[in-house]
C-alpha cells in the first residue's frame, strides 16, 4: 500500500498518510495514520475541522527525498500560520520531519521578497505585508498583518534562518523589492541584507 507525507497549507502541519484508493468522483483518498490519532480521510479531517479553504499538499511518497523547492514551500506555509511571532514552530516542523525519516534534496534556490503597506481598516492603522516568490516556485509565503517593518523583517529573517540553518538549503540570492515609499521605511541593515531592486 501506497504512503506519503502530506502538510497543511496553513501551519505546514504534516500527515502520515496511506493512499485507499478513488472515491466515486476518481479523487485519490488518503488515509491519515498519525500516531496517536484518530484515522479519518484527508477529506474528513478538513470537513471535521471546518476548514474549507485548507490543501493538502504533498510532500512527498515514502522512500521518496522531497526537492528543496518543497521544503522551502513546507516552511512558508509553516511561516503564514505562525501566530504571536512563534518563530519556533520552523524548527518544530524540521524536527518532525527528521523524526519521520525524511531527508531531502539540498539544491540551492533563489528567492524575492516583496514589501508593500496598506491601511488596515480593522485596526484603523498603517500595516505592512510581504510576501516571498521563489525562482521556478511561485508564491511561497504571504503574511499580512505587521504593524511596523521591524517585525515584518523579524519574520522574514526567521523563514530564511530555518531554510539555511535548520533544513540545511543554501539560498544562493535574496532580492527586497518594494515600493519607493515603502523602501525609504526600511532600515539600511535590512537593506544590507539582500540585493535591493528599488
Amino acid at each position: 500500500m501506497k504512503k506519503g507525507i502530506f502538510f497543511e497549507s496553513d501551519g505546514g502541519w504534516l500527515h502520515n498518510c496511506l493512499f485507499t484508493g478513488y472515491d466515486n468522483e476518481g479523487r485519490a483518498r488518503w488515509l491519515i495514520v498519525d500516531q496517536g490519532e484518530p484515522s479519518m480521510t484527508l477529506q474528513q479531517y478538513e470537513e471535521n475541522l471546518g476548514l474549507g479553504s485548507l490543501e493538502f499538499r504533498l510532500l512527498c511518497l515514502e522512500g521518496e527525498k522531497p526537492m528543496s523547492k518543497t521544503i522551502a514551500c513546507l516552511l512558508g506555509a509553516v511561516a503564514e500560520g505562525i501566530i504571536l511571532n512563534r518563530n519556533d514552530l520552523m524548527a518544530q516542523r524540521i524536527r518532525e520531519l527528521n523524526l519521520l525519516g525524511v531527508e531531502w534534496h539540498h539544491d540551492a534556490l533563489k528567492f524575492k521578497v516583496h514589501v508593500s503597506e496598506y491601511y488596515d481598516e480593522d485596526s484603523d492603522t498603517t500595516s505592512y505585508s510581504f510576501y516571498i516568490s521563489g525562482e521556478d516556485m511561485g508564491c511561497v509565503a504571504d503574511i499580512s498583518g505587521f504593524k511596523t517593518l521591524g517585525e515584518l523583517m523579524e519574520r522574514v529573517y526567521a523563514y530564511f534562518d530555518a531554510l539555511e540553518n535548520m533544513a540545511g538549503i543554501e539560498v544562493r540570492e535574496k532580492k527586497l523589492e518594494a515600493p519607493s515609499y515603502v523602501m525609504a521605511k526600511i532600515s539600511a541593515q535590512d537593506k544590507a541584507q539582500f540585493y535591493v531592486l528599488n
